[in-house]
């Protein structure tokens, strides 16, 4: 049987003092409203999951096996698995950077508020959500 390789995930602030300001908590409402339309539902549980695996140590430790299989990603953690695919999208959409090594991924504990250009792809109700939430 195949030893499940342990992922690193560490927390840490936004490279951009202005998102450090002005960003929203990964356990922000925001998150889940407005992000969900860029980077779709297994990327927004995997950041509001992250507070939780920080909980016992910092950086987390887990099993990428396990760590998937518990966001409803299945038990596939190779190149091409979904989790990987997710964890990849973190890093594009400027949530996450990836580590020094492949098991490793930076967490940023702020996100940013969605761009023109993001805001310009999304339904309207997630602009919507966008206004309220964030003049709030």
């Amino acid at each position: 049987m195949e030893r499940d390789r342990l992922l690193t995930l560490a927390p840490v602030n936004h490279p951009d003092r202005q998102v450090r300001r002005i960003g929203f908590d990964l356990s922000d409402t925001y998150v889940e409203q407005c992000w969900s339309a860029v980077v779709g539902p297994s990327a927004v549980v995997l950041l509001r999951r992250m507070p939780e695996l920080w909980s016992p140590e910092v950086p987390a430790r887990i099993g990428a096996g396990d760590l998937s299989r518990s966001i409803g990603l299945g038990a596939g953690t190779g190149a091409n698995s979904r989790l990987v695919a997710t964890m990849e999208r973190l890093t594009k959409f400027g949530l996450a950077r990836g580590g020094e090594d492949l098991d490793r991924l930076d967490v940023y504990l702020e996100v940013a508020p969605l761009q023109a250009h993001q805001l310009q792809r999304v339904p309207k109700w997630t602009r919507d959500a966008h206004e309220r939430l964030f003049t709030a």
